[in-house]
């Protein structure tokens, strides 16, 4: 896989993962050129997946529920609602971060 293919696909994840942030509009506006751009880099790969292609990856799954937020979501006011919710959305990020780069 060459490396400006790697980088279309990680951009592409990138996006998909941003969607509920972003909406659905941006995210299509963004990704259709990059898949149009990568289906062009096509021809040029090989047909057979290499192994490095088809190497399965230990993958964890982090789940979080906060306690009593949709009864504090009722009570709060809406900007105390959306800083809690910005927060939230901030710490994601950060996890993201570390868990795409590692923990250096």
């Amino acid at each position: 896989m060459t490396a400006e293919r790697q980088k279309l696909e990680a951009v592409i994840q990138t996006l998909e993962a941003e969607r509920l942030l972003l909406g659905d509009a941006v995210v299509e506006a963004a990704v259709v050129p990059l898949r149009a751009k990568l289906a062009a880099l096509a021809p040029q790969e090989p047909d057979a997946m290499t192994a490095a292609d088809q190497t399965l990856r230990l993958v964890t799954v982090l789940f979080l529920d906060v306690v009593g937020s949709t009864a504090l979501g009722v009570w709060a006011a809406d900007v105390l609602m959306a800083r809690l919710v910005e927060a939230t959305q901030t710490a994601w990020g950060r996890l993201r971060y570390r868990l795409t780069l590692g923990w250096r």
